[in-house]
């Protein structure tokens, strides 16, 4: 067999072929436990940017590195958010174990307790823009059409029965 016509088989057949031919790397293979295989994280992490944010179920290898290298110099340092960047090197170790073994696979799993499926992982990731907090989110659950709500007032007026 030419180089040539080895490189052309499917890589399971190649590396058959590489494991009966090589007595010496066999033997030593044997002898070598299994590695594990990470699993996916089930949550998507947040990655704050400038601009926004970004996910790390779509950033490639090298994007998730430099990030965790990033947090971890800032975790180093200490300061108000150092907990949190040494929590954020640990969280981005597992994104990186699983972007190794699954370089060009799309993560589906958990972001802001929904279902997603995340972009395909590329150096340069979409950044999303932050969700904005509105002062209306902190409002009381009712309020009067005239103003505030009076605890002592019932919403509903002088009925008996409730209106559903």
């Amino acid at each position: 067999m030419t180089r040539d016509e080895f490189i052309a088989l499917p890589a399971s057949v190649a590396l058959g072929l590489l494991w009966d031919k090589s007595a010496g790397m066999r033997e030593a293979l044997e002898k070598t436990p299994a590695p594990a295989i990470p699993r996916p994280p089930r949550f998507d992490q947040a990655i704050y940017r400038k601009g926004g944010v970004t996910w790390a179920s779509e950033y490639a290898l090298e994007g998730l590195q430099f990030w965790q290298g990033k947090y971890s110099e800032s975790a180093e340092r200490g300061g108000e958010y150092a907990e949190m960047d040494a929590k954020r090197v640990k969280q981005l170790g597992y994104w990186i174990a699983w972007r190794r073994c699954e370089p060009a696979a799309a993560w589906s799993g958990e972001r802001n307790r929904q279902h997603v499926t995340a972009s395909a992982p590329s150096a340069k990731p979409l950044v999303y823009e932050r969700e904005a907090r509105r002062p209306e989110s902190h409002a009381p659950a009712y309020a009067a059409p005239g103003g505030s709500f009076d605890e002592n007032e019932d919403p509903f007026g002088d009925t008996e029965d409730p209106p559903f």
